[in-house]
């Protein structure tokens, strides 16, 4: 069953056939990148604050969206209620958690979080030689992947949303660039900056789950 629980964002409004797609332009990264915008979302869903009109409707939907699979939604309304649910998994696990509860508390229909084919390339030509030797860009970029709240860059906020799926699937979803920057990204870390290769295993891999998988290469740096 797909998921399609966070269609709150995409403005819905349910038809007998397909959902209305008179919101489907809405900013979502301005709503999911606006802490006080995001709020009031949420708090409309978990009835524990007012509701706009077009909230109170969308809300009413939501159930209808779960059960069938999301297969009233229009393709950008799926792509987008992807892109909400990556976000909410990877960024914000009190709010996914609190909405996982509510709609979805047997677990019937929210399995999994939603992955894409590949992964994007949008970012494949940021030079990972400047970050790594700057301690200050390098700091950057550590902060956003180990602190919930640090901010992030763009990339480095993909990077973030990527790497869980990333240890999963060995990168099989990186593209040959991606390949070759993570390796360069390990090759670093491990040799010349142990310490913060140590933090960021401890947060994305802590029970060594996927270090079987590349522990010879990393003995052979």
């Amino acid at each position: 069953m797909n998921l399609c629980v966070i269609a709150v964002f995409l403005g819905l409004t349910q038809s007998e056939e397909k959902y209305a797609t008179k919101y489907d332009n809405v900013d979502l990264d301005g709503i999911l990148n606006n802490d006080r915008l995001l709020k009031g979302y949420v708090k409309c869903l978990m009835d524990d604050g007012p509701c706009t009109a077009d909230a109170k409707e969308l809300k009413a939907n939501i159930p209808d969206a779960l059960t069938n699979g999301c297969s009233k939604c229009s393709d950008k309304q799926r792509e987008g209620t992807k892109k909400v649910i990556r976000h909410l998994y990877s960024n914000k696990q009190d709010i996914w958690r609190q909405l996982q509860d509510k709609y979805d508390p047997e677990h019937a229909y929210l399995t999994k979080v939603p992955r894409e084919d590949k992964y994007s390339t949008k970012y494949d030509n940021v030079n990972l030689q400047e970050i790594l030797e700057s301690d200050r860009l390098r700091k950057s970029y550590l902060d956003c992947l180990l602190v919930d709240k640090a901010p992030c860059t763009p990339d480095a906020k993909l990077l973030k949303e990527s790497i869980p799926d990333a240890l999963t699937n060995s990168c099989s979803k990186c593209s040959d660039k991606q390949k070759d920057g993570t390796k360069q990204v390990i090759r670093f870390l491990y040799q010349k900056k142990p310490e913060e290769w140590k933090r960021l295993q401890a947060r994305f891999d802590p029970q060594n789950t996927y270090y079987e998988t590349y522990k010879d290469e990393l003995k052979q740096l």
